[in-house]
């Protein structure tokens, strides 16, 4: 196992926030408790908020495996 997983969950969150910021997304990455975190996003209707998250956890999910770590994404409306 990796002793580094925090240091790459939040390399993963900031590059997503990144991402948001760029593309002007209106989100919030909240940290619940180890190893749960929350995305919200706010759009001017559901397929948009859709797509951003899609692309928000595509790429958190990829910087995670690509660094050798597990990660699974639940999608709750």
């Amino acid at each position: 196992p990796l002793g580094n997983g925090v240091e790459l969950i939040k390399k993963a969150l900031i590059k997503a926030e990144d991402l948001g910021k760029k593309n002007k997304y209106k989100i919030n990455l909240v940290y619940i408790s180890a190893p749960k975190y929350r995305i919200e996003c706010t759009a001017p209707d559901y397929l948009t908020a859709k797509e951003q998250l899609d692309q928000l956890t595509v790429l958190i999910s990829n910087e995670i495996k690509k660094s050798g770590g597990l990660c699974e994404i639940i999608k709750k409306k």
